[in-house]
């Protein structure tokens, strides 16, 4: 609103000039006296044009500024792992994308207003002032909109495909970054900086496709209110050679014509200078809503034993992970298909460090038949010391020890027994479907067709 104040005091300092241009033109004109009230509000007007700039940048920049971090508080302080956006997308986001805010928040939207005030406010006093030039005003000032209207859908479209290619740019770039080694190990270093020099001349085309709509729409915006001004000139001068009005009325209408329509030109300005941040804005709003709706609609559980089968990389992990994340932290004990050991015993690994429950232990252990590794087996630094079968069940122990500690009913576990043998895995197998018995609720990631008997419930992945 202060941005909106200071445009209007602005078209005022606008229309003190242009009384006070055409005033003193006039004096000199007729070689009268020059008014001293004519200098006073030359002064007054040129000194509010001066000062006005300063203001309104020190004011849009601490409005965008605020409104840019608070749009950074809610996506860090947002957790993404559950959903299918990348790191480098929120990075550009987060930087870039929100970055180029400042255009819209700071320029656009209170143009926007001010536009929607003073053109009204402009017309009645041109049609006060000349009816002739005010309806001249009234028949061309809605060509300005209609030009930015059809040239704006184009610019949307290219500016969110540049947006789109900057991410894809950025992700591919990341994944390049994280998986080096193995490039380099098997030879593909050079087809990926083909691939990613590929990414980057599309984002390039993508880029001057957007500047070449921008300045032709800008263009478009100045030739249409020239032609307009123009218009305004001719009529007026024909009329002031006929004598059909004031010397002085019609240099002020002429002084006063391009400020007429500077209004609705810069809203065209603005908004092509700020699409990409509406582009940015709109896709932050849309990440800020997924991990809400993904978390939702993962956090319902049923008691009893259920198994989750299917083929590798059809997204059986992804999609727990997703109900983990859709649970309260507190509500659920969980084991991850690559389990991480800790150095130290196996009992700390297991109990995580905390006051030991002796039957609790003893009831892990049991369940998850590590009776074969001591508990104070030390493990090194780096998680070894244990084989992959042991490590599995030290994994399976820890969450059923939290599971009892903590007094839970929701186990999630993703491959339990995959490096098991086939009679220890078994006698998991049928401890768990006891325990789901127990008004508890357990879902069980596996690729082995033979447990599917003993689960209430069965979903099967598809490639």
């Amino acid at each position: 609103m202060l941005l909106v104040g200071l445009g209007l005091l602005g078209s005022f300092a606008s229309v003190a000039l242009a009384l006070a241009i055409s005033g003193l033109i006039e004096n000199i004109d007729h070689r009268k006296p020059i008014d001293f009230a004519y200098l006073l509000w030359f002064g007054i007007g040129f000194l509010i044009k001066v000062a006005i700039p300063f203001f309104q940048e020190r004011l849009a920049t601490s409005v965008s500024t605020n409104v840019k971090q608070n749009f950074r508080k809610e996506l860090l302080g947002t957790d993404f792992s559950s959903s299918d956006v990348s790191p480098a997308e929120v990075s550009i986001l987060v930087t870039r994308g929100l970055d180029a805010l400042d255009a819209y928040f700071g320029k656009f939207l209170p143009q926007f207003i001010y536009t929607l005030v003073v053109t009204p406010i402009m017309v009645t006093l041109f049609f006060f002032v000349d009816p002739l030039s005010g309806l001249i005003l009234v028949f061309t000032i809605p060509l300005i909109p209609l030009f930015m209207i059809f040239i704006g859908k184009a610019t949307k479209v290219e500016q969110d495909r540049q947006l789109e290619s900057l991410t894809k740019l950025s992700a591919h770039f990341a994944e390049v970054v994280r998986g080096l080694s193995t490039l380099k190990l098997f030879g593909r270093i050079d087809h990926q900086l083909h691939v990613l020099r590929e990414i980057g001349d599309n984002l390039r085309i993508k880029t001057l496709k957007v500047l070449r709509i921008s300045f032709l729409s800008g263009f478009a915006l100045e030739l249409a209110a020239s032609l307009s001004v123009a218009l305004i000139a001719v009529t007026i001068g024909f009329r002031l050679i006929d004598g059909l009005i004031p010397f002085a009325t019609a240099m002020f209408i002429l002084i006063l014509a391009p400020d007429a329509y500077l209004p609705i030109r810069m809203i065209g300005a603005n908004y092509h200078a700020s699409t990409e941040g509406i582009a940015a804005a709109t896709k932050v709003l849309n990440l800020l809503d997924a991990p809400k709706i993904s978390q939702e609609s993962a956090s319902t559980y049923e008691p009893g034993l259920e198994i989750w089968l299917g083929p590798s990389g059809v997204g059986k992990s992804r999609r727990m992970d997703k109900l983990v994340a859709g649970s309260n932290a507190q509500s659920v004990a969980w084991m991850p298909q690559h389990p991480t050991l800790f150095p130290g015993t196996v009992e700390e690994n297991i109990t995580g460090g905390g006051k030991l429950n002796q039957t609790a232990i003893n009831w892990s252990i049991k369940f998850a038949m590590l009776q074969d590794v001591p508990l104070n087996l030390l493990i090194d630094d780096y998680g070894q010391g244990l084989s992959g079968g042991q490590a599995q069940r030290v994994a399976l122990a820890r969450a059923l020890y939290r599971l009892k500690t903590k007094g839970l009913n929701r186990l999630l576990l993703d491959e339990p027994t995959s490096s098991l043998d086939e009679a220890t895995g078994m006698e998991i197998w049928k401890n768990l479907a006891a325990l789901s018995k127990k008004s508890n609720s357990i879902v069980v990631i596996t690729h082995q067709e033979k447990y599917v008997e003993l689960a209430e419930r069965v979903i099967r992945f598809e490639a």
